[in-house]
């Protein structure tokens, strides 16, 4: 089932009198993104009519991206003269009158949850249309099919104490989650089982490098960590069955292998940037197959979905949280998911942004030991190197690399090898010098505190 929400108004739409800086337009936009994610644990295919907070589409605009959707949920606060008004109420329309024991129920327990006054399930009839709605945009819903239409108003926004409530983060994930329950309740959905795989999070002042590995020798995931040390490794994009890339925009030490078609990261030593086609041109870049969220919101993709995508599969998937940290996602097809529910987990564990990238027999994963196996090569992948996974002799790539221009740039001359990729005797002897004169244990292992010191 698919259901639409529409975040009523723009980012500045309607500000609140107690709390300047807040809006309606801002407050149920993010109300929107926690509901999307609790619906998809639920199955719920979700959209928003504003993927991004800045958007501001028409209302006959919002409602008509409800064709061929089962359910039209706008999301409101609202404003009284008197400062003394509160209450809640939920509005279906008028052609969609069966689904009026939903909008009762939401606004039962929406009222409940503020700790107000009940105003109840109702409809708005057009006055110069008769059998049409009020509200442009329940009308125009039901206009392309889709009368299960409602519009809630969460509280007043000129009281301040809905105000106070409107404004917490937690208070919205509450909301969130009591009308997503109401409405699978309603639909008859239960919730996934728990969703299996396996995750990490990493700090961005944990990150040594971050990069991209073109794998044209075919490696195997362990054989691939041996060789470049990287602590964290996902695959990456999608390929063909010759092994030649597809689909997701890929670039790998500044060359372009495949453009892409959705927002993406960008990767340059221990940076990471959310990246449209690699605008900033870094080293590395990897676009989403789809992209699965901006700014905390559902992203409209620009491929055409695929039959697979709503089938339960293995899944791999990167995104960033708020405070810049890495969170990495995958699970195998005995475990399979739908995108929307990779969506919702990468939503549920803090991610504002986040890509899926290649998935069934090709989701394979090592998070830092915690590992999906796949007897399958994949052409490309993702590799983290955090500070504490040790480099040292015999190791070779990105990080090396990274680690040999750092050695340079600190006074450490490699004058027969230079930068090549590979820790050998020269490079060791330079991290030696390194750490003795930075009083460092000499040991020519770089670590956590060589690490720290060579960025200082």
């Amino acid at each position: 089932m698919t259901i639409i929400l529409d975040p009523g108004h723009g980012p500045k739409g309607n500000p609140y009198p107690h709390a300047p800086g807040c809006f309606e337009g801002t407050q149920m936009w993010r109300l929107a993104g926690y509901l999307a994610a609790e619906l998809g644990r639920y199955g719920f295919a979700v959209a928003t009519t504003r993927p991004s907070l800045s958007d501001d589409p028409s209302l006959t605009a919002r409602g008509r991206a409800a064709k061929g959707a089962d359910m039209f949920l706008s999301l409101h606060s609202n404003a009284s003269p008197s400062t003394a008004t509160r209450g809640s109420e939920c509005f279906c329309s008028v052609r969609g009158m069966q689904h009026k024991p939903l909008a009762a129920k939401l606004s039962a327990d929406v009222s409940a949850l503020f700790g107000h006054a009940d105003r109840g399930a109702k409809t708005n009839p057009s006055t110069k249309h008769p059998g049409q709605d009020y509200f442009t945009v329940q009308q125009s819903a039901a206009a392309v099919g889709c009368t299960c239409a409602l519009l809630i108003e969460h509280g007043f926004h000129t009281n301040s104490a809905d105000t106070a409530l409107l404004t917490n983060d937690s208070f919205l994930q509450r909301l969130a989650k009591a009308e997503a329950e109401i409405i699978a309740e309603y639909f008859g959905a239960k919730e996934e089982d728990t969703v299996a795989g396996q995750s990490i999070t990493i700090k961005p002042g944990d990150i040594a490098v971050v990069g991209l590995y073109r794998n044209t020798g075919k490696r195997t995931l362990a054989q691939i960590k041996a060789e470049t040390g990287a602590g964290v490794l996902i695959n990456a994009g999608y390929f063909n069955s010759d092994f030649t890339p597809c689909l997701s925009g890929l670039t790998i030490d500044g060359n372009k292998y495949v453009p892409g078609y959705d927002p993406g990261y960008a990767f340059s030593g221990s940076k990471v940037v959310r990246s449209s086609f690699n605008a900033e041109r870094l080293p590395d870049y990897i676009g989403g197959a789809p992209a699965l969220l901006v700014e905390g919101q559902r992203y409209k993709t620009n491929i055409t979905p695929e039959p697979q995508w709503s089938a339960k599969r293995g899944r791999s998937a990167i995104g960033r949280k708020a405070d810049g940290s890495l969170y990495l996602y995958c699970c195998n097809d005995a475990s399979g998911i739908t995108m929307d529910t990779l969506r919702g987990v990468m939503q549920n564990n803090g991610c504002v942004d986040a890509i899926a990238l290649d998935g069934g027999g090709s989701a394979q994963c090592d998070l830092g030991g915690k590992a999906v196996k796949s007897d399958r090569e994949v052409y490309s992948l993702i590799l983290i190197w955090r500070k504490t996974d040790l480099l040292k002799h015999g190791r070779k790539g990105k990080a090396v690399r990274h680690l040999q221009k750092a050695l340079m740039e600190h006074g450490h001359k490699l004058p027969r090898y230079g930068v090549d990729g590979d820790f050998g005797d020269e490079t060791e002897g330079a991290v030696k010098l390194f750490q003795a004169k930075n009083k460092l244990v000499v040991d020519g292992i770089v670590g956590k505190n060589t690490w720290t010191k060579l960025e200082g």
